[in-house]
């Protein structure tokens, strides 16, 4: 079972010229660390979205070279139902952030033994961080 912390933070939104808030932190897989994540909560394009972006630490038993890979995914609130779509590393604000590891492209999450795992985490940050989970209740509430 996947659980997490957060913690707030924002950055700076180049189309609007405004601060956004950000929620940040780990994801754990059995108390565990697997990975860490940036959710960026903004509503100045097409109703407002959630861009995840999260770096994932190699397999159990990887050689000790092997970096984290770090994926990006665009949420959306449709109905009561919440809609992702893979972003590519040139799409994704969390491009810049090195420490999440290599930025992977839509088609290498797609062709990735770990999609599953992948989309497992964008499902636990909407599902289970009371920020991000807030923000699209007040974006539901519009």
């Amino acid at each position: 079972m996947l659980t997490l912390d957060y913690q707030p933070a924002s950055e700076f939104c180049a189309h609007c010229q405004e601060d956004y808030a950000v929620s940040r932190g780990s994801i754990f897989e059995d108390g565990a660390p697997r990975a860490i994540y940036l959710a960026g909560m903004h509503a100045c394009q097409d109703g407002g979205s959630v861009i995840l972006g999260a770096g994932v630490m190699p397999p159990d038993g990887s050689p000790p070279d092997v970096r984290p890979e770090a994926f990006s995914i665009q949420i959306w609130l449709v109905n009561d139902n919440f809609e992702m779509t893979l972003l590519d590393p040139e799409q994704s604000p969390w491009r810049t952030h090195p420490y999440l590891g290599r930025m992977l492209t839509r088609t290498e999450v797609l062709g990735s033994p770990r999609k599953e795992f992948f989309f497992s985490i964008a499902d636990c940050v909407v599902n289970r961080n009371p920020t991000v989970f807030a923000f699209f209740k007040m974006l539901e509430r519009r």
